[in-house]
């Protein structure tokens, strides 16, 4: 198979679940990809457009490289001309994966790839502030097997992008967040026609509200132009014309859409697939979405930021029917009880991230199934955010002693000392390394699911 490049910038940032910070970049990039600091790793000096005997370099500054076959990555290049792209493009037929998040490429050099690359299944385009309507459109006309799209933080993407994607029906991934002048109109149109979609971004879509989202769980058409849902389509004797929807999506992101009601949000009970939802700042959301989707799909990453008309009648829900969770984000939702919290520690018992951030109502009695007084418990959770809430040390102590698996605590703001810190982790010193971060400098960052790099 043909050797092609692995372009990579030092800066590439921390996606920690729960904190993030400049000291830690590396050694996270190191775990989530070992291969990329092996010995094929070296440098190269201002090099235009070159080809070797292990493969092609094409950049203008001074980056690393790393030799995988059928990936190209050229992320954060900032000086890398459309020019250099189509010298790649030209020599390296076979690529299949292309990453360039956030470099100057254009629209020739988009149009480039997805004509000469006739095997390419994935464009990661995510930031690229020269990327036009009319690149998209070209790109999807000709990669007839691209299935993975990232177009997320393109500031000249509109409607017109889509144009191209409505009725391919063969994309998987399709990341459209923080597009400012993608307008519901252009979402529903997409969404209709790919029943194939797995996961779909729509984070920071500011006019996209609760049509498009209603649009996203799947209906059947029947030759009497009817529509049906999913269930009762299926149990029917009606001769089946199309699939309206997406009843294969398993990863959603829908954080910061204000325009979203409970309307739109309902639909997607009919998504059984469905694993992974933020609904993180919908300001307008309310309980009764909020429990539909519990009740009727296996969810293991919930993302609730910052909802605040939610109340304990969801986290109730969540206990009976969240079993399967193994995230659950609650920062800043400040209705919330301790017992209602606490019920729901109790009975996700696959609970492995946990963030009550900024809830400044809850205490230690909504930890308290997690104490077990010094005992070792069975939870398997590792990693806990109680930054901003009354939780005191003594009750830390009690989590550190208890959860064997807990490998992360965010507890800033809640007044401990540098004496306290180091007690807690003289108490997990015999078990585990524990990384405790007590200070604010290093901010807790809750997981949203715009962010896919990491996630697929």
């Amino acid at each position: 198979m043909e050797k092609v490049v692995h372009l990579f910038s030092p800066a590439d940032h921390c996606d920690h679940p729960l904190i993030s910070g400049p000291s830690c970049c590396s050694k996270v990039e190191a775990e989530h990809d070992p291969g990329r600091f092996s010995d094929q790793t070296h440098s190269v000096d201002d090099t235009f457009a070159c080809i070797t005997s292990r493969g092609v370099i094409c950049c203008k500054t001074t980056v690393a490289v790393d030799l995988r076959p059928s990936l190209s990555v050229f992320s954060r290049c900032y000086l890398l001309s459309d020019h250099s792209v189509k010298y790649v493009a030209n020599n390296c037929l076979m690529l299949q994966h292309v990453d360039l998040r956030r470099s100057a490429i254009g629209e020739q050099g988009v149009i480039s790839l997805g004509k000469n690359l006739g095997q390419l299944e994935s464009i990661w385009l995510s930031g690229c502030e020269g990327v036009t309507d009319f690149a998209i459109t070209r790109l999807m006309l000709s990669a007839s097997k691209l299935v993975d799209l990232r177009i997320r933080e393109c500031p000249r993407l509109s409607d017109d992008c889509l144009s191209a994607v409505v009725g391919s029906n063969r994309l998987v991934m399709l990341d459209l967040g923080s597009l400012a002048k993608l307008t519901e109109e252009g979402v529903v149109k997409a969404v209709r026609t790919n029943s194939c979609l797995t996961a779909l971004n729509l984070s920071r879509c500011p006019l996209v509200g609760s049509d498009a989202v209603w649009n996203i769980g799947p209906r059947v058409q029947v030759r009497e132009s009817n529509s049906l849902d999913w269930e009762e389509a299926a149990s029917s004797d009606l001769p089946l014309h199309s699939t309206l929807g997406c009843p294969e999506i398993r990863v959603l992101s829908l954080s910061k859409c204000v325009q979203l009601t409970d309307s739109g949000l309902m639909n997607l009970a009919s998504c059984k697939q469905l694993q992974e939802l933020d609904i993180s700042e919908c300001v307008r959301v309310t309980d009764s979405s909020v429990i539909g989707l519990v009740r009727s799909c296996s969810l293991r990453r919930l993302i609730l930021r910052g909802c605040k008309l939610l109340t304990d009648r969801s986290l109730r829900a969540l206990g009976k029917h969240g079993s399967d969770l193994v995230l659950l984000d609650i920062s800043s939702c400040t209705n919330f009880s301790d017992s209602c919290v606490n019920s729901v520690l109790l009975n996700c018992v696959r609970l492995r991230t946990f963030n009550c951030s900024c809830c400044s109502n809850l205490g230690a009695a909504a930890l308290q199934s997690l104490c077990g007084a010094g005992e070792a418990s069975s939870h398997a959770l590792c990693e806990i955010n109680v930054s901003g809430t009354r939780v005191g040390k003594d009750t830390l102590l009690l989590l550190v002693q208890s959860l064997s698996l807990l490998c992360v605590l965010v507890a800033a703001g809640n007044d401990l000392t540098e004496q306290d810190e180091e007690e807690l982790l003289a108490v997990s010193s015999t078990r585990r390394t524990l990384s405790i971060v007590t200070e604010w400098n290093l901010k807790s960052r809750v997981l949203t699911l715009d962010k896919f790099d990491k996630l697929l």
